[in-house]
């Protein structure tokens, strides 16, 4: 499987905001994402969430994503899915705090960012392998609406792999011997087991 889903874990109507709770939930996740494989998407459903404190917003960045950023869950990510619009004002403001950002999922397949604004040369190769579903760095140049250097491209990518944990990476072997990186949206790796 390549992903869980928190579907469960928060009843109809559930305030997070409590100490108790905060501690609770962050823990189930972190516990989760220590059971995935390398390369899967932790989706923390919070459609069924009415309200999210600013305070456990801001733990569960700090005990989770901080925590995926520093490698500790290694080559592991996480999504949000459907959060209400108070909800993601919380947990927008606790991403910026924190200068972390992470994908939003919503029912229609559509995606934004969330929390720390990526400087825009950021943002067309992230968009060019969210569409795609995957790329590797020529293909993503050949899409790209301004000229780009596979150079700056790939250093781009790397930082959206690596420091943003936005997309995924996978190297392979090339035919000529060598080995290259094909680049891989968290969407798909989402759709594949919805």
């Amino acid at each position: 499987m390549e992903h869980f889903i928190l579907v469960d874990e928060f009843p109809k109507g559930m305030f997070i905001g409590r100490k108790g709770i905060v501690i609770d939930v962050v823990k189930k996740i972190r516990e989760k994402l220590k059971y995935l494989s390398k390369g899967e998407v932790l989706v923390v459903d919070m459609s069924e969430i009415e309200l999210l404190d600013f305070s456990f917003a801001h733990e569960l960045i700090l005990n989770t994503l901080l925590l995926l950023g520093k490698g500790v869950f290694e080559d592991k990510y996480l999504v949000f899915y459907n959060p209400s619009s108070i909800v993601f004002e919380n947990l927008e403001a606790a991403l910026k705090l924190s200068k972390f950002c992470a994908i939003i999922l919503y029912p229609d397949d559509n995606w934004n960012i969330a929390g720390l604004e990526l400087p825009e040369h950021f943002l067309e190769p992230l968009n060019i392998v969210m569409s795609l579903g995957e790329a590797d760095v020529l293909t993503i140049t050949r899409n790209h609406q301004k000229e780009i250097s596979q150079n700056n491209c790939n250093n781009r990518l790397k930082q959206l792999y690596n420091y943003y944990k936005l997309i995924h990476r996978k190297k392979e072997n090339h035919v000529t011997g060598g080995n290259f990186y094909i680049y891989k949206s968290l969407l798909k790796k989402v759709s594949q087991v919805s």
